[in-house]
């Protein structure tokens, strides 16, 4: 395994190609419950986000979620999904307080505390990062629970193009002057709507975490609240559909510095394709990574260890 997440980012292809192989059957049907919550923390705490999204849309699945410790203060759930990459730290703690409610795990660690807490599990079929980072997991962690889904509704919600499109959404390094304006911008703003907002939010999350950027995730609508939208000299709009391009383009009169979906994953996507995060994270985390780094996620495991 590497320390280097460049290198783990790289393996997102065949990662998805793991998935795509994995045995779902067993499985219960999410379909029989009247409200599902979804959890997570961190990243994990994305892929919970996007689960809940894609059953509401996909399944017609009363579903919320929630970060964390806040999810058990919820009443009603008769299902719970705790993402865990690891299936440690406090996600077998968070499971044991759901009262009467289904856990499933959808966790990397078959024998974790978390998967022995639950009554179903969803097992990642993907080898963890060595390092503190998780980048190729969470990725495979939503593009296994939209095959999951695909798999429970006979829909064909799932992209089997995806490990494809990622590779060759990757084969190129990231644009050098992408790379310059997100290290020389004060604010980074990832945009993106519908399942893309998913993407922004990890993106925004990567960026803080390799690189303690001002970085902001927001939906096209929501970028043009308040003083989110001005001084566009120091603000750096990463815009993941085109929609949101062309309003930021015409609403600043053709001042503001945005790179369009072209110019940072090299795939086009849609805002309301499930399979939309799956493809255009990983060329963001190696424009977050080429920007901030290069990261050793062995020493990033190292500082958070020291805190």
């Amino acid at each position: 395994m590497s320390e280097r997440m460049v290198d783990d980012v790289r393996e997102t292809p065949e990662a998805l190609r793991n998935v795509l192989e994995a045995d779902l059957s067993g499985l219960p049907d999410l379909r029989e419950r009247n409200f599902v919550i979804t959890t997570g923390s961190g990243s994990s705490y994305h892929v919970a986000y996007y689960a809940s999204m894609l059953l509401t849309r996909e399944t017609d699945v009363a579903s919320s979620h929630y970060p964390g410790k806040l999810a058990p203060w919820v009443d009603g759930a008769d299902a719970v999904i705790i993402f865990s990459i690891s299936g440690g730290k406090d996600s077998h703690r968070i499971a044991r307080e759901f009262d009467g409610a289904d856990i499933m795990a959808v966790t990397c660690e078959k024998d974790s505390p978390l998967a022995r807490e639950a009554d179903s599990v969803l097992l990642i079929p993907v080898e963890r990062e060595s390092g503190f980072l998780n980048t190729k997991t969470i990725v495979a962690a939503m593009y296994a629970f939209c095959a999951y889904v695909s798999e429970v509704t006979g829909s064909n919600v799932l992209n089997t193009r995806a490990p494809d499109e990622v590779e060759k959404s990757i084969e190129a390094d990231p644009r050098d002057d992408l790379v310059e304006a997100m290290r020389e911008c004060e604010k980074v703003f990832f945009v993106g709507d519908g399942y893309l907002h998913v993407a922004a939010e990890q993106a925004a999350l990567k960026a803080v975490e390799v690189g303690d950027a001002n970085a902001l995730a927001t939906t096209t609508d929501e970028l043009f609240h308040g003083r989110f939208f001005g001084d566009h000299s120091r603000r750096l709009y990463v815009c993941l559909n085109e929609g949101s391009a062309d309003l930021i383009e015409e609403r600043s009169n053709g001042e503001a510095n945005i790179f369009r979906p072209d110019e940072v994953v090299k795939v086009k996507v849609e805002p309301d394709d499930p399979n939309a995060p799956v493809v255009v994270l990983p060329a963001l985390y190696l424009a977050i990574d080429a920007a901030y780094g290069p990261v050793n996620t062995s020493q990033a495991r190292d500082w958070w260890d020291h805190l």
